[in-house]
């Protein structure tokens, strides 16, 4: 497996040298028509193992989707254009600060029903939203012409995470509901037993490799198995405690070395733990 994604990085990396704008864009091809667009301001260039923030861009014959905005960087919507003049879809993966900060330069933003009152609450930190909220719900197919992307939705990191499958590539673009780094929950609490069942579920679709907001690599679609291992082998053991704004999370470190492609560090509401250990328990997860 570690091979496979030593390959899949290297994919992504070996290619002309990445000279950012003058505001400090830049954009990697992944796949045909496939891009992440970032800026130096998100991770500068770092290489797989530090965490940086980024945008997807799927480019297809009539329209081109957006998932994702960041946080707030004049010009960031110029640079899109930038890179395609297509009709373009924006969606928000789900609602989180740094998935939403660049809304208002487009005008409207697809994003799931459960993550809408999410996306008000931290928009609220940048100012007035100016763009019209578009529903986007699991199930959905979205046609850019000769791509078509699935949509799907995965709670747990929020209630409203959704992950697109583009069916072209055959990447699954996940957000931060299967991702290295998890951090379950920030918002309304999911049922553990609800999220490895929405995980049992984008598993058994056929995919070739997940692409993640905070990475700039394709990981292996065993990323699932090995998030429902983590949490299954460590909920009852670990005890190591971390903060997030005056919130407690247990904190479950596997893997310390983010530059290994099996890192995988995932962070547990405290005060949800025993209601979470007994869930997975009853629902057959956890013996």
């Amino acid at each position: 497996m570690l091979s496979f994604l030593v390959l899949m990085a290297f994919s992504i990396h070996a290619q002309d040298k990445i000279i950012p704008d003058n505001k400090g864009f830049f954009h990697i091809k992944v796949d045909d028509g496939l891009y992440v667009v970032s800026n130096m301001a998100w991770g500068g260039l770092a290489e797989k193992g530090t965490p940086t923030q980024n945008a997807q861009l799927l480019i297809g014959s009539e329209k081109a989707l957006l998932i994702d905005t960041s946080t707030p960087k004049e010009g960031f919507a110029d640079y899109v254009r930038s890179i395609t003049d297509l009709p373009l879809m924006v969606v928000n993966s789900h609602g989180h600060l740094d998935h939403i900060g660049n809304n208002n330069q487009f005008d409207e933003i697809y994003i799931h029903p459960a993550d809408t009152a999410l996306l008000r609450a931290h928009f609220s930190n940048y100012g007035k939203p100016h763009f019209t909220v578009k529903l986007l719900n699991d199930g959905e197919v979205i046609d850019l012409g000769n791509r078509k992307v699935n949509v799907y939705n995965v709670p747990g990191h929020t209630r409203g995470s959704l992950v697109f499958l583009d069916q072209k590539t055959s990447i699954l673009i996940t957000g931060d509901a299967i991702a290295r780094r998890l951090l379950y929950t920030f918002g309304d609490w999911t049922d553990l037993s609800v999220y490895f069942h929405a995980l049992e579920r984008i598993g058994k679709l056929k995919f070739d490799a997940i692409l993640t907001n905070h990475d700039r690599f394709l990981m292996s679609p065993d990323l699932i198995n090995r998030l429902k291992k983590a949490i299954s082998d460590n909920i009852e053991t670990e005890t190591k405690t971390w903060n997030l704004m005056g919130t407690d999370y247990i904190h479950i470190v596997p893997v310390d070395d983010q530059s290994n492609p099996d890192f995988i560090d995932i962070v547990i509401l405290k005060d949800k733990l025993p209601e979470a250990i007994q869930d997975l328990k009853r629902n057959g997860y956890l013996k």
